[in-house]
């Protein structure tokens, strides 16, 4: 069963991206930019379903809402540093928070379109539940 957590996972993360013009899952996009950020605030609702661990749901509420991850970010240019560490220590797992850190810092050099980003870190984030 915890092989569905980072597909529901990366769902709801895109789900909570901002572009509604991206041609990645397009039809799921909310209809309005400030329902949006709720189904990424969200996501630790279904982790805790599926794992019974209801700290999920705050560890992944803090990850997704007060860690800053646009351009504007106070971390600049290790602001995905900072963001993989949080979403991957959301898991409860050290390891997993030092992988995502790793992670998300070279994915964004890739330079992917921001769509397919968003897919990926929200998949990822949750690997170590």
């Amino acid at each position: 069963m915890n092989i569905l957590i980072p597909i529901i996972s990366a769902i709801l993360y895109r789900l909570g991206g901002t572009g509604r013009e991206d041609r990645f899952l397009p039809f799921l996009q909310p209809p309005t930019p400030i329902a949006n950020k709720w189904w990424r605030w969200g996501m630790g609702l279904p982790i805790a379903l599926l794992t019974g661990k209801w700290i999920y749901i705050l560890t992944y509420f803090i990850a997704t809402n007060v860690f800053v991850y646009g351009e504007n970010s106070w971390a600049k240019e290790y602001r995905w540093v900072v963001s993989g560490l949080a979403f991957g220590l959301a898991s409860l797992n050290w390891w997993n928070g030092i992988v995502c850190a790793v992670l998300f810092y070279g994915l964004k050099k890739l330079n992917l379109d921001q769509a397919y980003w968003e897919f990926l870190v929200g998949g990822l984030g949750t690997i170590g539940v």
